[in-house]
């Protein structure tokens, strides 16, 4: 009997919530729309109206952290200059500490590295693709952006809106080879190449090597030795430049026969010498000649061993020094990625990732991987306008304390295994992540940015989240209450135990659409608060219905007042009995 039940004599049945630790459900299999309701275990939460909340170990219900800082940019002006009015961003990451800067000389700050991309016009696409810094000095918004490499004019035949995923390694590299004194200076490593893979390849690094003290980036294909033939995606492993390179491989006669892949593996040598035609190799490596169709993911858990996830046929582990001979073992048995580029996070449960039409899962070192989105649907990270192997560059996963963030805004629990959003969609969808130098902040950006107010627009599309605040309001749906499935019922009473500064509005809503909300003060810091209706008598009863009928849904929407972070949630509890419909009704 929850604490504040009524008594026997009002004839009242209880529903309690007390442990939200099972997050999101929301798979419907595609027999439904997703994000509505669907049945779902006593304290699962709707992906529709659930977000910037999270279990905490005990069950109850908190905020998550709260933004610290959001960051606004001057960048081109595509509202006049791009064809589809808004910028995409292909590629970002933060490295640090900086500074400490003039404006904050006892302060330290990531920089953040961004590879910019949209498309002038069509017949054939025109596009500018730019790789910019931003050095986001407090009290300094907009915040300096150092424009460090752009080509214009790229001309390509597809006419389709495609773009080509940048992905970085941070790393060092010498101009004269490393000593006491010249180590390598820190760098920062991305690519950038055109669909189609032809012509404008390119591999840059900033700083100059041979100039690190000036703002000026280098292209580290340019002199590439042999002569530039491709450009790939670029990871750092074993102190190396790691290229895994674009090729597109005949496959008949016909137009459009052929297989674009990514498995010729190139390398610099530690660590990393820059000169202008050796920096990286041609090695060209394949390590895995099943399936040749690519690889979607790739990472280590493991300082002696790269894991390569193919798009078809499982994946290969390669142990030992890339330029010393390696093992090979191909795994048949990870689930590959389908299709989609992803960038994998290391986290310590594993090598996280994930599979286009079959959700995300973790690779514990083991012959096979875990799924871990068995209660969401399986393209729960992929962006909605447009099919995304034409406009996507590439999905995202990114460890952050006990937490996996994911593209679309989610977010992984790896202690209670449930899923949650990370921010209110309807005003703000991460795409990328970086995790901060102090391990307490995240920063995120949309995938795409326009000049225009709103979600993805330039002022404010970089956002840190803190886990040093929790945020001032969240909001979490949950599913149809059990009792209510197959059963018309009268909510006769609410008690809320919660803790905090601030209102919890307690909505439920029958499947007619009818709507009553209760909103509870809360003040109490320091003790949880048990709280019932404002109708409550001081005899124990209570006056009016809340909800009646079938699949009532409860709603909490949390706020903090006066500064206040929001109120947490302990539990709710329903009070109802059963009733019938009258007649004729």
């Amino acid at each position: 009997m929850p604490a504040g039940q009524l008594s026997n004599t009002d004839s009242l049945q209880w529903v309690v919530i007390n442990d939200f630790r099972p997050g999101i459900h929301s798979k419907m299999r595609k027999a439904a729309t997703a994000g509505t309701a669907i049945p779902a275990p006593l304290g699962a939460a709707q992906v529709s109206g659930t977000f910037k909340c999270i279990a905490l170990p005990s069950g109850g219900l908190t905020g998550l952290p709260k933004i610290g800082n959001t960051f606004s940019i001057s960048l081109p002006d595509t509202d006049g200059n791009s064809k589809f009015g808004y910028f995409n961003i292909n590629g970002f990451t933060s490295f640090g500490p900086i500074g400490p800067p003039a404006s904050n000389p006892s302060g330290f700050v990531d920089d953040f590295f961004l590879v910019v991309e949209y498309i002038v016009n069509t017949s054939p696409f025109n596009r500018t693709a730019t790789y910019y810094r931003i050095d986001p000095i407090v009290g300094s918004d907009p915040f300096p952006v150092d424009t460090l490499k752009s080509i214009t004019g790229i001309t390509q035949s597809q006419n389709t809106e495609t773009y080509q995923a940048s992905t970085f390694a941070i790393t060092r590299m010498s101009n004269t080879g490393p000593n006491f004194t010249n180590p390598g200076n820190p760098e920062v490593v991305t690519n950038y190449s055109p669909p189609g893979f032809a012509g404008n390849n390119h591999v840059w690094a900033f700083p100059d090597p041979a100039a690190p003290n000036t703002t000026v980036a280098v292209d580290l294909a340019s002199g590439r030795a042999g002569g530039l033939t491709n450009v790939g995606d670029i990871l750092g492993h074993q102190g190396r430049v790691v290229m895994l390179e674009y090729l597109t491989n005949s496959f008949g006669a016909r137009s459009g026969d052929s297989i674009p892949t990514n498995e010729q593996v190139s390398f610099s040598d530690p660590a990393n010498s820059y000169n202008t035609t050796t920096t990286i190799g041609t090695q060209q490596e394949v390590f895995m000649q099943e399936y040749p169709n690519g690889y979607g993911a790739w990472g280590s858990i493991s300082a002696g061993e790269l894991f390569l996830i193919k798009h078809q046929g499982g994946a290969c582990r390669v142990i030992g020094d890339l330029n010393a001979g390696v093992t090979v073992f191909r795994l048949p048995g990870v689930m590959p990625t389908g299709g989609v580029l992803n960038r994998a996070a290391a986290t310590p449960s594993g090598l996280a990732y994930l599979s286009r039409y079959s959700g995300a899962y973790i690779w514990h070192g083991a012959d096979t991987a875990e799924k871990i989105s068995d209660q969401l649907e399986d393209n729960f990270f992929r962006y909605t306008p447009g099919p995304d192997s034409l406009n996507i560059p590439c999905y995202q996963m990114e460890w952050w304390n006990d937490w996996i963030v994911v593209s679309n805004g989610y977010l992984y629990d790896t202690k209670a295994g449930g899923w949650w959003r990370l921010d209110d969609p309807s005003t703000y969808t991460p795409h990328w992540y970086s995790r901060g130098y102090f391990g307490t902040d995240l920063y995120a950006v949309p995938l795409r940015a326009t000049n225009a107010a709103g979600p993805g627009a330039k002022a404010g599309f970089v956002r840190q989240y803190s886990t040093e605040n929790t945020c001032a309001a969240y909001s979490w749906q949950g599913h149809p209450l059990p009792v209510t499935r197959d059963r018309r019922v009268d909510i006769r009473d609410l008690v809320l135990v919660a803790q905090g500064t601030g209102t919890v509005a307690v909505t439920l809503t029958a499947a007619d659409g009818t709507t009553q909300t209760e909103t509870f003060t809360v003040a109490s810091n320091s003790q949880p608060q048990r709280l019932r209706p404002a109708t409550s008598t001081a005899a124990g009863t209570t006056t009016g219905t809340y909800a009646q009928g079938y699949n009532i849904v409860p709603k909490l929407v949390s706020t903090g007042t006066g500064g206040n972070p929001a109120p947490v949630v302990h539990s709710i509890a329903f009070g109802w009995r059963e009733t019938t419909r009258a007649s004729g009704a």
